[in-house]
Formats: C-alpha cells, structure tokens, sequence
C-alpha cells in the first residue's frame, strides 16, 4: 500500500518516444530507455536481466527491491 501511494503521489505521465535509438541486446526494451531519459528518470526500476545486466545504461535499471531501498520502503 505505502508503495502504491509514493508512485501515485510522484508519477507523471509521458507519452512512448518514437523510434528510440538502439541501445540494448533486445531492441523491445529500447523504448523504455528512450522514455526514461525523455522524462529524466534517475533510474529504470525493472526485473528485466536486458536492462539490469545492461553496463553503463542511463539512466541506470536497478531492481525492485533497490528501489523500495532507495525510497525507505525497505
């Protein structure tokens, strides 16, 4: 539930880039990278082994339970 209120109470809606440069092993995903960077996210939070194993991706993907860390929720 404390979850579900920080993401309510700080998302902000963006629409899907087009035709985001290729940047990750499975071209699905680059979108994904395209968006965050659009939005300047600081990180991809994501269970996704193309974006975490991804070296030097920014913004960075970091796993679900980084980013409970990262918000106090953990």
């Amino acid at each position: 539930m404390a979850f579900r209120v920080l993401v309510t109470d700080r998302a902000v809606m963006h629409g899907d880039p087009v035709s985001p440069p290729r940047v990750l092993r499975d071209p699905d995903d680059d979108y994904l990278v395209a968006l965050a960077r659009d939005a300047g996210a600081v990180a991809i939070v994501t269970g996704d082994r193309d974006l975490l194993d991804h070296v030097g991706l920014e913004p960075p993907a970091i796993a679900p339970r980084q980013a409970c860390e990262r918000s106090g929720l953990a």
